[in-house]
């Protein structure tokens, strides 16, 4: 068995932060912050799937934008493929010729299949964006045939070039979208709750393609979402989000078989029972959400957790691991 030490990381995330300035009003200099993530730290080993999952605001969607530098981080380190893309307290990143090429290494799929094509563009022309932007082929009937190709590999007939993004369902612009991204031939891609909005029958299915698509080109996936029961056979590895810090991060199985944090225990004790006479208690949270701009003193979690004691309210805990590849950030595991 490999140790942490042997394995090829595609990507590692160091202590990532990303600030939204909250001020109102260009006279008050009492600067506010909504904390959308807050020093927030894993890898990924090349050819897995890593899902971060938790309820909505609690950062995942914000983390993956950062690492794709789509949006700007506040502070933290992203490394992909042995090379620094940017070091915010160090002051590094790559030259504009290198994010160049490690742009189309490093792809997304959007949650809204509805909102993330342009309605005014024809199917031809948004796959075939990133293939001419990156000059990855020479004439236009090459790249008609690239777009057909990979519109087949996602499950797309290639007779629809001319037409447009509401000619289509939600499942086949899903799939235009991943073929979009996997036409540029990335090695990482940011799939941000990609099954979200559309139907259970159609998530199986877009499900199902991703993994087929990633064992065929050897691809890695950061996998968003706010479902653990989307995630359970999906994923290999998975990061508990809450209010902008991961909480517990281990394998998929060691996530589902052993939760250790509370609110892990409370997501996994939300998801649908698959049999009737299965025993599962319902975990309620009582309490409502605090904000990125109202986090509580000590542990995050404190305000909700029905384990709390003084020590949750005045001392944040240390995120460590307890089992091999399992972590988790609470003062009594």
């Amino acid at each position: 068995m490999k140790n942490s030490l042997d394995k090829d990381y595609i990507l590692e995330v160091n202590n990532l932060k990303k600030y939204f300035s909250m001020n109102t009003s260009f006279f008050n200099r009492n600067k506010k912050y909504l904390k959308a993530i807050d020093d927030v730290s894993f890898k990924i080993e090349r050819g897995k799937i890593m899902a971060l999952v938790g309820e909505s605001g609690c950062g995942k969607s914000t983390t993956g934008k950062v690492i794709l530098n789509l949006i700007k981080g506040t502070g933290g380190e992203v490394i992909f493929d042995k090379k620094v893309l940017f070091n915010i307290e160090k002051k590094e990143k790559v030259s504009k010729k290198e994010i160049t090429s490690i742009r189309k290494n490093m792809q997304i799929i959007f949650q809204d299949p509805y909102g993330s094509l342009d309605p005014r563009k024809n199917i031809n022309y948004i796959v075939s964006e990133g293939l001419i932007k990156h000059k990855l082929v020479n004439n236009k009937m090459q790249c008609e045939k690239v777009v057909k190709e990979y519109l087949n590999y996602c499950g797309i007939n290639d007779d629809v070039l001319d037409r447009y993004p509401h000619e289509f369902s939600g499942g086949q612009r899903q799939r235009i979208g991943i073929a979009r991204a996997l036409v540029l031939k990335p090695k990482f891609i940011v799939c941000d709750e990609p099954t979200a909005a559309l139907d259970v029958s159609v998530q199986s299915q877009i499900l199902n393609l991703m993994l087929h698509l990633k064992d065929k080109f050897k691809l890695t996936y950061l996998f968003i979402s706010h479902n653990l029961n989307v995630v359970k056979n999906f994923s290999d590895y998975i990061g508990v989000m809450y209010l902008g810090i991961i909480v517990e991060k281990g394998k998929t199985k060691d996530i589902f078989e052993n939760p250790l944090h509370p609110y892990t225990k409370a997501l996994i004790s939300s998801i649908p029972k698959s049999h009737p006479l299965e025993k599962r208690e319902r975990i309620l949270l009582k309490g409502e959400i605090p904000t990125g701009s109202s986090i509580p003193e000590g542990c995050r979690f404190h305000t909700r957790c029905p384990y709390a004691k003084d020590i949750c309210k005045n001392e944040a805990p240390i995120f460590k691991e307890v089992n091999r590849e399992h972590f988790v950030c609470c003062h009594f595991v």
